[in-house]
């Protein structure tokens, strides 16, 4: 099986991804020295560390990916490679739920916008699989929400 990670070329967007890891690893690190009390068990620790590791493993893929060639030029080949026809559909999908959702309230349009996309990303197969896991959700989310935490659902 290959490998497609090691190949010549930079995949698209793929070093303005390892840049925003830096910049927001850093960003991280900054806002974590506020809550810093200047001692190894003090609460900034962990988000110091976690902010560290972002940014030395935006490093390293930031010298990985200048070693690979460039990619093709222009908006096109970054576009077709984010929205895949499996993005497109969940997010019209997510329009078509927002709009629903004040008219056919949470448990409805919920379960509708499960069961579609799950069955989509199924393939058309496996329907009673994405109708169990759909209403299950769902009535896990509503209990929990509902009647647990008393919050008003739309």
């Amino acid at each position: 099986m290959q490998d497609h990670s090691e190949t010549n070329s930079r995949k698209p967007g793929e070093l303005a991804f390892a840049l925003l890891c830096v910049l927001f690893g850093a960003l991280g690190y900054y806002f974590a020295m506020d809550i810093t009390s200047g001692e190894l068990s003090s609460p900034s620790v962990a988000p110091k560390l976690a902010s560290a590791v972002i940014v030395l493993m935006g490093l390293a893929e930031l010298r990985r990916c200048l070693k690979k060639g460039k990619p093709l030029p222009g908006p096109g080949p970054l576009l077709r490679y984010l929205f895949t026809w499996d993005v497109v559909f969940i997010l019209a999908m997510l329009g078509a739920y927002s709009i629903l959702l004040p008219i056919l309230h949470f448990p409805l349009a919920s379960f509708l916008f499960l069961l579609c996309s799950l069955f989509y990303l199924q393939r058309g197969k496996r329907f009673f699989l994405c109708l169990a896991v759909s209403v299950s959700s769902i009535a896990v989310l509503v209990g929990i929400f509902k009647y647990i935490f008393k919050v008003m659902l739309p």
